[in-house]
């Protein structure tokens, strides 16, 4: 149930706005490798995320929640709750990078607060000292690229210790660099930053994820390298899958 990529192959995570744990359930029958919950611009709160991290991990697929910004208590929270990793919005420095381990990972890596409610019985471990001893390596630290700054610190983010992985948001990494002009995910103007997202996580042996709007977008993202792709969101499955058998049934 560890969220760890398999070199050459991308892992593909649906994403879910909605806080609803028979939603998470649904996504996590699928063929996706993961169920991503997401607080900072999602519906999703704490006690939401409870029993949504609860409901995909029962169908035997990792839970990755997607924290509000600068939100470090949330953090060990959500990994109390049985998360198996944790992106967090605009890091934007090392330091950061570093408050965001710290909340993360346990003593000596951080100083994330002992106190795991569920993520002893969720997470497949016989007791509470199994999940402490493996819990810095199991859960995972997923820290966003998604502005000029971050680009521009991107080693110094990634080399932290704690950090496991960098994340890009392609939209917000456009908004960024054009100076808010544009709102272009994967165009000329932010696709080499991407790229160099890429080649900083793999020279610091850390791995890639990214958000992808459309599978075209997630082909390209698995072409340029990335390890972990999370696709689309609820309103497009349900709007995408409607039309589909409407139309379908219109014929």
């Amino acid at each position: 149930m560890s969220l760890i990529p398999i070199q050459g192959s991308a892992l593909i995570s649906a994403w879910t706005a909605m806080p609803e744990p028979l939603m998470a359930e649904l996504y996590a029958g699928t063929s996706a490798d993961a169920v991503t919950l997401d607080m900072q611009h999602g519906l999703a709160g704490p006690e939401s995320v409870m029993r949504c991290v609860g409901a995909v991990k029962r169908m035997g697929k990792p839970a990755i929640v997607r924290v509000p910004v600068d939100d470090w208590a949330t953090v060990s929270r959500c990994l109390d709750f049985g998360a198996d990793a944790i992106i967090a919005p605009m890091v934007n420095t090392a330091e950061d990078a570093a408050k965001f381990a710290g909340a993360a990972k346990y003593p000596p890596v951080g100083v994330r607060s002992y106190g795991p409610s569920r993520a002893v019985a969720v997470s497949g471990h016989d007791n509470a000292a199994s999940y402490r001893q493996r819990a810095n390596l199991e859960t995972k630290t997923i820290a966003m690229i998604e502005t000029a700054t971050a680009v521009s610190n991107l080693n110094a983010i990634v080399g932290t210790e704690g950090i496991d992985a960098l994340f890009v948001g392609p939209a917000d990494l456009s908004f960024s660099l054009s100076g808010g002009s544009e709102l272009v995910p994967f165009g000329e103007g932010s696709i080499q930053a991407i790229k160099a997202v890429v080649e900083a996580a793999k020279d610091h042996g850390k791995w890639a994820a990214i958000y992808c709007y459309s599978a075209k977008d997630a082909k390209l993202a698995r072409g340029l390298g990335f390890d972990l792709i999370a696709l689309g969101n609820d309103a497009a499955y349900v709007a995408s899958g409607l039309e589909a058998m409407v139309g379908e049934a219109r014929i």
